[in-house]
């Protein structure tokens, strides 16, 4: 089966983090979520993905390459303006061709095995097209879906919050007929001046295609704010742990280093924590639901408590950081104090370099 993923977009609600990277390049627990996307899909068994890439498209693409390290052909097509999700499918016609495929949201985070899940409803169901949803609060930041009968009746995009009767959201991962091409060709613009997917699958379903939901297990998120990406580090990083309390590892046992690294003996880290390949770690404290990028350094006397430190970012000595998200390449100076919130971390784009202490309340 082919796959098709959209990450053109340029994801303004996470800059600054999306000054240097696109949205989908931002990592969790260290690897970039549209790595996540591929993971899940080639374990579904999808053997051609084609990436429709836009901002800062040259980086997804020397990262991914043909993908023949991975086992999966990819290949891309760049949207040039940004015309919506109808318009960014639309460019995939020719290599979907005349079979049914995966789409997925290049933003969005869930655990792998429900890309295997939802193809295997596929299997079982060819006929039917698939919309995967989510349970939600409030779908009005993404699009509302009302089921009847195990199928899907109605999906309305960003209605008004609170106006919604159905508490299951979009969750940006379908599988469609080639037929799904033929409704975008005919899709207006919509009120937000772009061309939706969800008319394409409204149009879909009111000329008599069976279209199904296919409910996510476990945790689903389009990574909208830093607090939702420290959030996952938080989840993925606990299903670790859990995954390695069989061997007798408790949680705070866990400790994931890459190779190259190297850990003072005086530190002391307490698990879930992930750290990454050549980092060098003085005798420092570091707390759980921790993740350190590669060739990260922290100093001697520094303190670090449910941070995600990105690639090459240094913090100096007596530092106390928590409840944070720094980019790449930061420097933290010595005795600088940088504390978030459970609810507002603190958030320091790349290349940035803090001499003074910031408390977000």
């Amino acid at each position: 089966m082919k796959a098709v993923i959209l990450a053109a977009g340029k994801g303004v609600r996470m800059m600054p983090l999306t000054v240097y990277r696109p949205k989908p390049m931002i990592p969790i627990v260290n690897i970039p979520i549209l790595k996540h996307i591929v993971d899940g899909l080639i374990k579904a068994g999808v053997t051609e993905i084609m990436m429709v890439t836009g901002y800062q498209a040259q980086i997804i693409e020397g990262f991914f390459g043909t993908g023949e390290d991975l086992g999966v052909g990819i290949h891309y097509r760049r949207q040039r303006r940004p015309e919506g999700t109808g318009k960014a499918t639309l460019l995939a016609e020719d290599f979907v061709e005349d079979e049914p495929f995966v789409l997925a949201f290049g933003d969005i985070m869930t655990p792998q095995q429900n890309f295997s899940g939802v193809v295997a409803a596929h299997a079982a169901n060819t006929d039917a097209n698939y919309v995967c949803t989510a349970r939600v609060e409030d779908p009005s930041r993404g699009a509302a879906v009302y089921v009847d009968d195990d199928r899907i009746v109605r999906i309305v995009e960003k209605p008004a919050p609170g106006s919604s009767t159905s508490d299951l959201n979009n969750a940006g991962i379908f599988i469609f007929s080639p037929e799904v091409f033929r409704m975008l060709h005919t899709t207006k613009r919509s009120e937000r001046n772009e061309y939706e997917l969800t008319d394409a699958i409204a149009m879909m379903i009111e000329a008599g295609h069976l279209v199904k939901p296919y409910l996510l297990e476990g945790y689903w998120s389009n990574v909208g704010q830093p607090t939702e990406l420290m959030e996952l580090n938080r989840i993925i990083l606990d299903e670790i742990a859990q995954n390695l309390a069989s061997y007798g590892h408790s949680p705070e046992q866990v400790v994931l280093v890459g190779a190259g690294t190297e850990i003072s003996p005086q530190a002391e880290i307490r698990g879930p924590v992930i750290i990454g390949g050549k980092c060098r770690i003085g005798s420092s404290l570091i707390e759980e639901y921790s993740c350190l990028g590669d060739g990260v350094s922290v100093e001697d006397g520094a303190h670090l408590n449910w941070v995600e430190l990105m690639h090459k970012s240094r913090v100096g000595r007596g530092s106390r950081i928590s409840s944070a998200l720094l980019g790449s390449n930061v420097t933290v100076r010595e005795d600088v104090d940088i504390r978030g919130s459970e609810t507002q971390v603190a958030v320091v784009a790349d290349y940035e370099v803090i001499q003074e202490t910031i408390h977000i309340h």
